[in-house]
């Protein structure tokens, strides 16, 4: 999966007002799998979303408090699910 991370103290993972913050996602969120894809080493979560584009829905299967629950995100850009 895709671990939901700050990347250091004074960036933020999750952009406020943003697609992953819109659709509910958290710091700490594992991402299992995008539409029943399920991530992998070989198939990463950029490589999956690099196939949709902005304005797209992507339902998230994600991980937290030991727990799945299922998100849908409306993608922004190519960049990421996360801002």
């Amino acid at each position: 999966g895709a671990l939901i991370i700050a990347p250091n103290n004074f960036t933020k993972s999750i952009v406020s007002g943003g697609p992953a913050d819109i659709a509910g996602l958290s710091l700490g969120d594992i991402i299992l799998a995008v539409d029943g894809e399920t991530l992998t080493e070989i198939l990463s979560l950029a490589e999956i979303l690099s196939t949709y584009a902005p304005g797209d829905t992507a339902r998230l299967l994600v991980y937290r408090g030991g727990e799945t629950q299922t998100f849908s995100v409306v993608l922004s850009d190519s960049t990421s699910v996360i801002y």
